[in-house]
């Protein structure tokens, strides 16, 4: 009788710690939930603080050149190999195909990303913060997110069609003209320009 009293005791007892470590368990992850709602709610409320000020008018474009560029450097690297080693031709003919082909399908793509990769594509400004959250094309043409404050900006002595300001020594490029925030365009350019006068 004694040792089934101590039977049922232990079975409580062991039933009384399985919960307790069950109940442990899921107030941990409640709390790991709120966490995590809580993150992704800041991360909402931050991104509604900028506004969209500026779409590249050519962004499209840019992006689908970049496109074409990078699927021809591929089939550059892949069919290029095919050819010499396979080709029906002499040596001197695979060499000159080496030199000529490779760099125009492998060497365009790089001086097109070296061309474009300041291209602003979509711009945002907070008004709260001051600060500016721009989208540019990586070399696989991927969208990248830059984060930058307004008193990061420099002036560049000419704009040219690399750059109309610059960011800790990198170029950026817009179109001015299609801003319809002149007082924005005035501070990232570094201009005190007329009404009109970016028309």
């Amino acid at each position: 009788m004694a040792s089934m009293a101590r039977l049922v005791a232990a079975r409580t007892a062991c039933m009384s710690t399985c919960l307790s470590r069950a109940s442990c368990c899921k107030l941990r992850c409640l709390a790991g939930f709120s966490s995590i709602s809580h993150t992704e709610k800041g991360d909402k409320l931050n991104a509604s603080q900028f506004e969209l000020v500026y779409t590249a008018p050519i962004a499209g474009a840019v992006k689908a050149i970049k496109v074409f560029s990078l699927s021809t450097c591929v089939a550059t690297i892949i069919g290029l190999p095919i050819l010499v080693v396979f080709g029906k031709l002499s040596l001197m003919g695979k060499v000159s195909l080496a030199c000529v082909i490779g760099p125009i399908g492998i060497g365009t793509t790089f001086l097109l990303h070296l061309f474009v990769r300041g291209y602003i594509t979509n711009m945002w400004y907070s008004r709260k913060t001051n600060k500016l959250r721009i989208s540019t094309l990586s070399l696989l043409a991927t969208n990248v997110m830059t984060e930058f404050g307004m008193e990061d900006i420099d002036a560049v002595d000419t704009v040219n069609v690399l750059s109309t300001f610059t960011v800790k020594g990198k170029g950026y490029f817009i179109h001015p003209e299609v801003f319809s925030d002149k007082e924005l365009v005035e501070r990232l350019l570094q201009l005190q320009t007329e009404p009109g006068e970016l028309l």
